[in-house]
């Protein structure tokens, strides 16, 4: 227990230090992401960090809401799913009880009838005052049938009613739990889960699968200059791009800060570096300005790295592949694209 208690105290040391040393705001949220880097136990996270450490970049609040809701923010949608399966649960165990209520009726009532038929059988031997009693105790048994199953329909029309209701939200849900809350891209927990279901499919299928991580070029000194805010909205028209142009069994996702992956299932690499550059060459175009003052943003650009599977693998070793082409993407000057193809460091495309 005091092994146990150290070790959380030192880990916890290590992240306020790290905290500290970066000026990061001691909010709970940033705690757990430093506490998990700390005790390093989730290596997606790390490397997320190391990432933003190797550029130099300021942790700015904006940064580190990403990395919460990239990596934690998805236990919500978790919850949000349990209490809406919890939900669903209750209403099914309320329309079991409703059904075996109505069982239960029905049985009584069919008893009755039985009843009924044997008086009837003896009617030679019962007076008309006997047999109009009978008669009375059916008819009262019938109007309460009735109206219970009158009763038992409203309350089933009612609970179908709040099932669909829960089916949507269970939908949402479920979307909200693989969507990047800023872009609407797939988010990085539905993207690993994307990529694996490619990688298997190439496997059974022989064909091939690449794989394309963007990068937007100085994006950090864009946020500086011109605010979060409108780094926002940059973000959003990349995505909006990407949504365009990737569609059906393709996944379009946010990667994390910045920077925007694509699954290209049956796509070989050379095509996957054809798309890149279109889509390079798209974003160039882009006229970025305020619209309300006329004030330009300058010009928009990305650098592509593109990989392809090699069966067997694991996705790490594939995201490294496309990662090491981003950065000499980045080193040759930004604004290009360059496929694991390159290993002389010659750029596919160069920029005019």
């Amino acid at each position: 227990m005091t092994d146990d208690f150290d070790h959380s105290e030192k880990i916890a040391n290590a992240a306020f230090a790290e905290m500290r040393a970066r000026k990061i705001p001691m909010t709970p949220e940033n705690f757990n992401i430093w506490y998990d880097y700390c005790n390093g136990g989730n290596p997606v996270l790390s490397k997320a960090v190391e990432r933003l450490v190797e550029k130099e970049a300021e942790f700015t609040d904006a940064e580190n809401a990403d990395l919460y809701i990239e990596h934690f923010g998805v236990k919500k949608s978790s919850q949000d799913l349990h209490q809406v399966g919890g939900q669903i649960q209750s209403i099914t165990e309320q329309v079991v009880t409703q059904l075996k209520s109505a069982t239960d009726i029905t049985t009584d009532y069919s008893k009755t009838l039985g009843d009924f038929s044997g008086e009837l059988a003896k009617a030679a031997d019962r007076s008309s005052d006997q047999l109009n009693g009978v008669i009375r105790d059916v008819m009262v048994k019938t109007q309460k049938v009735a109206q219970r199953n009158k009763d038992l329909e409203a309350r089933l029309h009612t609970s179908a009613h709040q099932i669909d209701g829960l089916h949507e939200d269970l939908i949402k849900a479920r979307q909200e739990a693989q969507t990047d809350g800023l872009t609407g891209l797939a988010n990085r927990k539905c993207f690993d889960a994307r990529l694996a279901e490619g990688m298997s499919s190439s496997e059974e299928t022989g064909e091939e699968l690449s794989l394309m991580l963007m990068d937007i070029d100085h994006f950090k000194t864009f946020n500086d200059t011109h605010g979060h805010q409108i780094g926002d909205q940059v973000l959003k028209l990349v995505a909006q791009i990407l949504n365009k142009t990737f569609k059906g069994q393709d996944t379009a996702a946010r990667y994390g800060g910045e920077e925007f992956a694509v699954i290209l299932p049956n796509t070989k690499l050379d095509i996957a570096v054809k798309l890149a550059e279109n889509i390079r060459v798209n974003l160039a175009n882009q006229v970025l300005k305020n619209l309300r003052t006329g004030e330009s943003f300058g010009k928009l650009t990305v650098s592509v790295g593109v990989a392809r599977y090699h069966a067997g693998e694991p996705p790490e070793d594939l995201i490294q592949r496309s990662d090491k082409a981003l950065y000499k993407a980045k080193q040759d000057g930004r604004n290009r694209v360059v496929s694991e193809k390159d290993n002389h460091g010659k750029s596919n495309f160069s920029v005019a």
